[in-house]
């Protein structure tokens, strides 16, 4: 084994060797990405030689070079168990067959790699809560640091199931309202009075009609 000899990897392509100090000691480079790291010649000459640039998640989302990991001691991370739901959600046909409403849904290409997203989600964590990409921008698409936060399971659910409504209030003013049940709760209504009102089953509701455009 010496420096320029390729060989066959098990699932990340060839490799060449850049050099060679020892059996233990090896210095390969990918030939698909050009990631280099030092490995043995059991790993090699057994094709186990693993490739950290490599897209292995949906055949986008990569390792990447860093200190975070997929597993620790009590299994899979909870970093890496939301990036990799996040790219299943995006990309994954059974799943998008299961929930279309995340069909053209994507994710960053920061994100792109698990280092750069688990260092964004180990410092905005918080224990009981879900990933969420449309509670800062209404309607985006695009899973990225700027537009996720981590929610409530509540929240997410209120969002997922949030319609837009417009009435008319008691003083004659047009009111467009997001998430009704939380605006009717707030403002001592009743919701389920408001979707009456709003389907056009009944005419008004404490002063409250529908605006009809």
């Amino acid at each position: 084994m010496k420096a320029g000899d390729i060989y066959k990897t098990n699932n990340h392509g060839g490799i060449k060797i850049v050099s060679y100090d020892n059996c233990y000691s090896v210095l390969v480079e990918f030939l698909l990405t050009g990631y280099q790291v030092v490995t043995n010649t059991s790993n090699i000459n057994k094709g186990l030689v693993k490739d950290r640039l490599s897209p292995s998640v949906y055949g986008r989302g990569f390792i990447g070079c860093g200190d975070y990991k997929s597993r620790g001691k009590n299994g899979v991370t909870e970093s890496y168990r939301a990036w990799t739901d996040m790219f299943t959600r995006c990309y994954s046909e059974l799943s998008l067959l299961k929930s279309p409403s995340y069909i053209g849904c994507s994710v960053c290409v920061e994100w792109m790699d698990y280092q750069a997203f688990a260092k964004w989600h180990d410092k905005n964590f918080i224990y009981g809560y879900v990933l969420d990409k449309d509670i800062i921008k209404d309607g985006n698409k695009e899973y990225s640091p700027s537009t996720c936060m981590f929610v409530t399971c509540e929240d997410n659910a209120i969002k997922a199931t949030a319609k837009n409504y417009s009435f008319i209030n008691p003083k004659g003013s047009v009111i467009d309202i997001y998430n009704l049940r939380r605006f009717c709760l707030k403002n001592g209504i009743c919701p389920s009075a408001m979707v009456q009102v709003h389907k056009g089953k009944a005419p008004a509701h404490k002063g409250w009609k529908k605006n009809v455009k």
